[in-house]
């Protein structure tokens, strides 16, 4: 079995440029505290990011390192 993260999302209610998965909380953007907790609890399986609004600045801050798919159609989608 893969995880895959949803993360297409714009954020638009936050009112932010940047992608909703990066919208931080406190000091740590979303999308990190969730690969912390998979990495805590030891996860070996294909992490795939399913992306859409700014996927560059998701692939960024993730550094490349796992499986991306790009949704081109998110904005209608919701997803």
């Amino acid at each position: 079995m893969n995880v895959i993260i949803l993360c297409a999302g714009v954020g638009s209610r936050f009112k932010s440029k940047e992608p909703k998965c990066l919208t931080k909380i406190y000091d740590k953007a979303i999308i990190e505290y969730t690969l912390e907790k998979l990495n805590k609890i030891n996860i070996k399986k294909k992490i795939i990011f399913a992306t859409g609004y700014k996927e560059k600045l998701i692939r960024k801050k993730t550094y490349s390192k796992y499986h991306y798919i790009l949704n081109k159609k998110y904005k209608s989608t919701n997803m």
